[in-house]
């Protein structure tokens, strides 16, 4: 394990830490407890991945692998979510299909004197208005050359907000590039003299941050989301697009898994409220592009910035293949302004309303495993009473 200067392991929340490699052989090793899952009186060992080593962006060449956690045996450990993705990719994978994604992820820039975003108005919109930043984004750009594949940055809808937009690759790799791009953004905004913030809802008044997951399904060098014959979404890709809509209410605890990333869900904020799907609509929850083969996917828009990545990316891919396995019908697309159509189905509204679904939802059981499920369950709710709505402190 010399090759590597870190470790890097992830806990449940979706907090990057890191140790030194080890200078033998001997396994490095955490606890549950340490990992998010209180309570739980097991040690895990530190398994790392040779597919998923990151140049460190200190500039010395020292490089990062990031790590499974597993069992004492060797074996996947239900307390390791970053496995949790890779299951729900096997499934694919049985079928002869592999998952391809990218993100899109929101943050803040604030002031540290004042505690306030670094502008306050929705009229710094654009490209041009963030060139004063560049010393924070031209860095966090630059990570593309040490494997966080950043491809744009821009100012977005909410004062002192802005987006970057992640290549798409293997679905566990574009989980994997969140985690670093959140750990080393801080970083380099805080060098530069600004404070950055990935909360889903910062201030009460602004806009709320999300994490949007752009996704398609390859077989070889086959799209299976294109239809040559129609130009449209294939019957597989609908299909897809039916699982992610029908099981998106019980798993949406897991895209904002605290009370304030309710506050993002009202009209017009760019978030959505409803289980719907549509075109190029920023209202709907699900965008379907299927315009070629190289550029037909289905973004689903409702996670928030500040979650585990690995767990509502995993919870999607078992969605689609559940319904791909069906050949489930999506309903018709909604067009127009997605909000103004109350008789759309809705969305949780309260972390306590997400957990009610997540609970009862046989497929949350299937993805996390029965224990897992029933000690996140518990977890939340515990963090769901604490009053500000989580009993941690989050990015």
């Amino acid at each position: 394990m010399g090759r590597w200067a870190e470790l890097g392991w992830v806990d449940r929340q979706g907090r990057l830490h890191t140790l030194p490699a080890p200078d033998d052989d001997r396994p490095a090793t955490v606890t549950a407890a340490e990992a998010g899952w209180p309570s739980v009186d097991e040690e895990l060992q530190l398994r790392p991945d040779a597919d998923a080593v990151y140049l460190l962006p200190d500039g010395e060449g020292g490089k990062l692998a990031l790590c499974d956690m597993v069992a004492a045996d060797g074996s996947q450990s239900p307390w390791c979510t970053r496995s949790v993705l890779r299951r729900a990719i096997a499934k694919a994978a049985a079928i002869g299909s592999r998952v391809i994604a990218a993100a899109e992820l929101e943050f803040f820039l604030s002031d540290p004197a004042t505690g306030r975003p670094v502008f306050d108005t929705i009229e710094q919109y654009g490209i041009v208005a963030g060139e004063r930043y560049e010393p924070v984004l031209r860095p966090i750009r630059a990570l593309r050359n040490n494997g966080v594949p950043v491809t744009a940055s821009n100012c977005e809808y909410g004062g002192g907000q802005f987006e970057v937009n992640l290549h798409h690759g293997d679905a566990l790799a574009a989980a994997d590039q969140i985690i670093l791009l959140r750990s080393w953004g801080r970083e380099i905004a805080e060098g530069a003299g600004y404070g950055i913030s990935f909360d889903a809802k910062p201030w009460p008044e602004n806009s709320g941050s999300g994490m949007h997951f752009h996704q398609s399904l390859w077989a070889g060098e086959q799209n299976r989301f294109w239809s040559p014959d129609t130009d449209q979404m294939s019957a597989d890709g609908q299909a897809y697009l039916a699982g992610l809509l029908e099981a998106m209410a019980e798993m949406t605890v897991l895209g904002s898994p605290t009370s304030r990333a309710y506050l993002r869900r009202d009209d017009h904020s760019f978030c959505p409220t409803a289980v719907c799907w549509g075109g190029d609509n920023r209202t709907v929850a699900l965008r379907v592009i299927a315009e070629s083969e190289a550029v037909a996917r289905i973004e689903q828009r409702d996670a928030a910035s500040d979650a585990n990545p690995y767990l509502p990316l995993a919870a999607q891919i078992i969605a689609g293949l559940s319904g791909l396995e069906r050949s489930a019908v999506p309903p018709p697309m909604t067009t127009g302004d997605a909000y103004s159509q109350r008789d759309l189905p809705p969305l949780p509204a309260s972390l306590e309303q997400a957990l009610t679904l997540f609970e009862q939802s046989a497929l949350a059981n299937e993805l996390l495993g029965q224990q897992a499920h029933a000690k996140m369950v518990g977890i939340l709710k515990d963090e769901a009473k604490s009053p500000n709505g989580r009993a941690r402190t989050v990015f």
